[in-house]
């Protein structure tokens, strides 16, 4: 099983930072979608209600319940109107299950997605506080961020991680717990072996270091 490494979050920050652009004063028509930025390699999108992908373009708006899926070597970035942005990288798919305005600040959004496989980036905009958040489920957990960079990963076996890299705290929501992943922590969840923190330095679960470093669950 691949592991995220600080040398994978900083390529993560410095393709979301370049990517990134201030928010600017849409149509409400457009609040409803995001738009599609392809990067290179295979990009393809499933219309909602459709049943099956078709190639994507460059540019082209993203509705709630359309699919995207990047091939082998593909990489895309979905833009928000509130700024925020989505990069996904190689071999992923993602669906656009909700967006709406948050109702906290003009401009402010409730992005929901659903990762089936893969690895994105999320930078949710700070250059203005807008009450954004961004929702993202996988598996049986459910991650929420504000502003900040966070990153998302789930593995063939059903293996999900996050990744809290700079920001707010990222929430992290299970059937029965709920916890904050901090600034700069990444946590394993293992369909096989449950909830534990994942130590970066040891690669071993809930050793001693990352009983210091890792989340403190709830009992």
């Amino acid at each position: 099983m691949r592991r995220g490494s600080p040398q994978v979050w900083l390529l993560g920050i410095l393709v979301l930072g370049a990517l990134a652009v201030p928010a600017r004063a849409q149509p409400l028509a457009q609040v409803s979608t995001g738009t599609l930025s392809v990067l290179g390699g295979p990009v393809q999108v499933q219309a909602p209600g459709a049943g099956s992908f078709i190639g994507a373009s460059d540019g082209q708006p993203i509705a709630v319940g359309a699919r995207l899926r990047t091939g082998a070597d593909g990489r895309a970035v979905l833009t928000f109107s509130d700024g925020t942005t989505t990069t996904l990288d190689p071999d992923t798919e993602l669906s656009l299950d909700r967006l709406q305005p948050s109702g906290e600040q003009p401009g402010g959004l409730l992005i929901g997605v659903g990762l089936a496989a893969g690895r994105v980036w999320t930078q949710v905009t700070s250059l203005v506080y807008r009450g954004s958040s961004f929702e993202l489920q996988a598996g049986s957990a459910t991650m929420v961020a504000r502003e900040g960079v966070t990153g998302y990963r789930k593995d063939p076996d059903g293996t999900v991680i996050c990744w809290d890299i700079a920001g707010y705290p990222l929430k992290l929501r299970l059937a029965q717990a709920e916890t904050e992943v901090l600034a700069g922590q990444q946590v394993t969840l293992r369909p096989d072996q449950g909830l534990g923190p994942w130590c970066r330095a040891c690669s071993a679960r809930a050793c001693s270091r990352c009983a210091l470093r890792g989340p403190r669950w709830p009992a």
